[in-house]
């Protein structure tokens, strides 16, 4: 009876850090390596009509200079309407974009008597919108100015059905939104990668965009983002990443801000994944069978896995099992863990060019590691009890 405990121990215990060490560390260096088979993509014949969607919660402050910023962009302003979509606020943003409306000739203001979420917000645009390419964003994002013009590009290629750009933090500088910082630099290289492959898993949700006749926005989406990519490619179109369509915007400064965050994110993706897990489980492909498992369903495990491999590790210390195999098979995943960590490491460094190097440092990876945890935590805690809340918090850290 002790054998076999023992031995059902150690299966668990390395059973556990293999996948463990996946999510963290294989898939990472994986994509990696992907992202280098980028392929360029053709030039489109003609710009394609756009229908920027702007959802709205008190942010009367940032309104303007958003405009501001879409109208400045690189591309044929005749060709891009702006659609405000304002949703129950209380600051006098409804009064701030009707003013942008009246001298915004490509501008239209949708209001909405209350808060019902991102997605809602979308799905009212989307009803009246005239562009072939839905864009949605955020009202305290900053678009490059090339941004909207690199968006569109990838969908040159008729198989690409939505098209996902690149998030940078603004304060990255800010030594406190480190670990933000190296979440983002990690998320880059696996969208890269993924997009090389097959599909990126989701978009960032502050500069994304797709076919309209392609997504349905679902005002019960508790993350709109990661819900109209896999609608994308239930239908077979690819998700595509343009690394050049940048959008900036502040990231948490503090653990806490973080855990806010990626709860919410965490909440989304356990609800998409019990949502779409018949496409999951039945269609066979990259996206279904290593994408979305190793970037978003290990992700949503993570505490679970730490806490099988102590309960393995607890098993085998009790039952004596830490034969000469196990204790090798530990101190090889030792190595080649401390080495695929180095080679990531490097990887971020080159991708992130000239950040700080405290991006790097182990307490960085140390807070953001248990910040996350916590978050997936209170994820699955709020899933269960039935608290789904659509709406979206930013914490205050990053309303500016």
């Amino acid at each position: 009876m002790a054998s076999t405990l023992g031995g059902v121990s150690a299966a668990l215990f390395i059973l556990a850090l293999a996948l463990l060490y996946w999510h963290f560390l294989g898939y990472v260096i994986a994509m990696a390596i992907m992202r280098r088979r980028r392929k360029t993509t053709p030039a489109l014949e003609e710009p394609p009509t756009l229908s920027v969607v702007i959802p709205v919660y008190n942010e009367a402050n940032n309104l303007r200079s958003r405009v501001e910023n879409l109208l400045s962009q690189d591309y044929s302003q005749d060709r891009v309407e702006i659609i405000i979509v304002e949703s129950g606020s209380t600051d006098g943003t409804a009064e701030a974009a009707r003013e942008l409306e009246a001298r915004t000739p490509n501008l239209r203001v949708l209001i909405q008597p209350a808060r019902l979420g991102k997605a809602s917000a979308v799905a009212e645009a989307k009803r009246v919108a005239k562009g072939s390419i839905i864009v949605v964003t955020d009202a305290n994002t900053v678009y490059d100015r090339s941004t909207l013009a690199k968006l569109v590009e990838p969908f040159s290629d008729a198989r690409i059905g939505g098209v996902g750009g690149r998030f940078v933090p603004k304060n990255v500088s800010d030594p406190a939104a480190a670990g933000s910082a190296l979440y983002w630099s990690i998320e880059e290289i696996l969208r890269a990668g993924e997009a090389a492959l097959d599909s990126c898993c989701t978009f960032h949700g502050e500069v994304y965009a797709w076919r309209r006749d392609l997504v349905e926005p679902d005002p019960e989406a508790i993350i709109d983002d990661l819900d109209s990519a896999i609608q994308i490619r239930k239908k077979g179109y690819r998700i595509g990443y343009a690394p050049e369509a940048v959008a900036f915007e502040v990231v948490p400064t503090s653990a806490g801000d973080m855990a806010i965050q990626w709860k919410k994110n965490a909440l989304g993706a356990i609800q998409c994944a019990f949502r779409h897990a018949r496409f999951l489980w039945t269609a066979p492909n990259y996206y279904t069978y290593l994408i979305f498992p190793s970037h978003k369903g290990l992700q949503v495990l993570q505490p679970f896995l730490l806490l099988l491999a102590a309960a393995g590790l607890l098993g085998v210390v009790l039952t004596g099992a830490y034969d000469l195999p196990l204790i090798a098979s530990f101190l090889s995943w030792i190595v080649i863990s401390v080495v695929s960590a180095s080679l990531a490491s490097v990887e971020i460094r080159r991708e992130s060019g000239s950040r700080p190097g405290s991006l790097v440092k182990p307490v960085v990876w140390i807070r953001t590691f248990f910040a996350f945890q916590w978050a997936v935590l209170l994820a699955w805690r709020d899933y269960v009890l039935g608290r789904r809340d659509v709406r979206w918090e930013k914490v205050e850290s990053t309303r500016v």
